[in-house]
């Protein structure tokens, strides 16, 4: 033992002087010293420190620490094997988004609009005509992939803009009129200032119930972007069939059921699935005055959204509501009919789109 090591004396812990009861064995990485001017042994933690790097905060990168333990760094996810993490924008609005300077490449695996809302049914007399509000078209989807060092040339943000769904028809509180048609869906995008980088628009609205026997479903939208936003079905005075399907873009409403000249009652269309999904349609609702079924669970990131079922119609009772569209973009039910004295069927939501950016380093 060092001179140091059996020390017994006056000793001072954060400027205290404390009574030592034997010995004190000093290691690396501490260090004590005599300081002659004031008769005291300083004691030294000699602590490595630790360099942070530049680029802290980098979007997209994780810190590591290296092999010695001193020292750290940020690194893409893909460098250390991990997959890059999505960064996902599902509640409509405009984010404004900095290009990472050290990425690569930006991949967009879903840019969705918004799904159109469903149409209310009519409310009519007894012994007349009254047919279900049109199912809303679902919306537009696109899917891109663009180099890195070309965005950071434009510009250093990128503008997210993913659009909402459009709110259902109300339902009709008047005798002797016609539904109300729901909202069109509004297109989501990316930008770049005024360079536009891709785009998917929304779904298209469709018409209220009416004194004929149907009313118009929404439309296709087929400038909607690389997958045309798919119709939906017709309201109708029987029981709609579900709306066509298609591969890659969201799926239109279900039409409501309507009433003929016999008051007879009917169950609302089933709501559309892309063909490319192994699921049965959304139900449409059971008369007299079931509401559609809306596709349940979390929104689908990368996949289109359904449409919603038509609403039942009613005698004697109000009309059955559309059930909403799913998100991403599903196109919203149609509103069952009623006869005068009882309100129609409300048209569902339409699904809200949703914007997926996967930058890679």
């Amino acid at each position: 033992m060092s001179w140091l090591d059996a020390l017994l004396g006056r000793i001072y812990s954060r400027g205290q002087e404390i009574e030592l009861a034997g010995g004190i064995d000093f290691q690396s990485p501490m260090t004590a010293a005599r300081n002659d001017e004031t008769n005291r042994i300083e004691v030294r933690a000699n602590i490595p420190v630790v360099d942070m790097p530049s680029g802290i905060g980098d979007a997209g990168k994780i810190a590591v620490v290296d092999a010695a333990g001193t020292n750290f760094d940020y690194v893409a996810p893909d460098a250390i094997g991990l997959s890059p993490v999505p960064l996902v924008y599902a509640t409509p609005g405009t984010y404004v988004i900095p290009i990472p300077a050290a990425a690569r490449v930006l991949r967009v695996p879903s840019l969705v609009g918004g799904g159109a809302g469903g149409a209310s049914g009519r409310r009519g007399a007894a012994g007349t005509n009254r047919s279900g509000g049109g199912g809303a078209g679902g919306a537009g989807r696109t899917t891109a992939v663009f180099d890195a060092a070309d965005l950071r040339a434009i510009g250093a943000d990128i503008t997210v803009v993913v659009g909402p769904g459009g709110a259902g028809g109300a339902a009709q509180s008047s005798d002797d009129t016609n539904g109300i048609s729901g909202e069109s869906g509004s297109e989501s995008s990316l930008t770049i200032g005024a360079v536009s980088l891709a785009r998917a628009g929304g779904g298209n609205l469709s018409q209220g119930g009416t004194a004929a026997t149907t009313a118009q479903g929404g439309a296709t939208n087929a400038d909607a972007g690389e997958f045309v936003g798919l119709g939906g079905r017709n309201g109708s005075t029987s029981t709609p069939s579900p709306p066509s399907s298609g591969s890659g873009g969201c799926a239109g409403g279900g039409g409501g059921g309507g009433l003929d000249t016999n008051n007879v009652e009917r169950d609302g269309g089933g709501g559309g699935v892309a063909s490319s999904l192994s699921m049965t349609v959304i139900a449409g609702g059971v008369a007299p005055g079931g509401a559609g079924d809306t596709r349940a669970g979390e929104p689908s990131f990368s996949l289109p959204g359904a449409g919603g079922g038509g609403g039942a119609s009613a005698v004697g009772a109000p009309g059955g509501k559309g059930g909403d569209g799913q998100q991403p973009g599903g196109g919203g039910g149609g509103g069952g009919a009623s006869e005068n004295g009882y309100p129609s069927g409300a048209g569902g939501k339409g699904g809200d789109g949703i914007a997926v950016l996967i930058w890679e380093y």
